[in-house]
């Protein structure tokens, strides 16, 4: 199966100034693009929507460090941070401390960085994370929820729901069945 930037609705409409990416934007891209290519032949749709998400990552505006919130290389030691450490859950001190900041300026720093609160951009993170191991294998989803840091399957499915709009299960089985047609 190929998919083509014709498959999302429209080419891209200017060139991309890759110079201007994060190294925290080309590995999430790089790791959007590798997704999709696992799913490329078992589900289009899922492919097409990690494809999407990296071609929204390339098309955005380079960032910006906007007065009052976490410079770059904050940003990146606090995304690495909580990437490294989502199974096991992080405390604000232990990603405030290695930034430099106390809890209650890092946290207005990372809304104003962000737009959104640490405890919601790592519930959205273990969600991510929560999707490639569901579609990634037959795992159970008390298992998966366990290895995103989350106390059994009703967590797992109250956090899904409130980011994906879907239980995980209603989500496992819209992509499976996508994938057999």
């Amino acid at each position: 199966m190929s998919i083509h930037f014709t498959d999302l609705g429209n080419t891209p409409s200017e060139p991309i100034d890759l110079p201007a990416l994060s190294l925290t934007g080309s590995k999430e891209i790089s790791r959007l693009l590798e997704s999709a290519q696992r799913h490329a032949e078992s589900s289009r749709s899922v492919a097409l929507d990690y494809i999407s998400q990296a071609r929204a990552l390339l098309s955005a505006p380079a960032p910006v460090c906007k007065p009052g919130g976490l410079a770059p290389w904050q940003i990146k030691r606090v995304e690495r941070i909580i990437d490294d450490r989502l199974e096991h859950g992080v405390t604000l001190r232990e990603l405030a401390g290695p930034v430099g900041l106390r809890n209650g300026y890092f946290c207005k720093a990372f809304k104003t960085s962000f737009g959104t609160s640490p405890y919601s951009f790592l519930q959205a993170r273990r969600v991510e994370r929560a999707k490639d191991l569901i579609l990634g294998n037959d795992r159970s989803l008390s298992e998966i929820a366990l290895d995103c840091g989350l106390c059994d399957q009703a967590h797992l499915s109250r956090v899904f729901r409130k980011f994906a709009g879907v239980s995980p299960s209603q989500w496992r089985k819209m992509y499976l069945q996508e994938g057999r047609h």
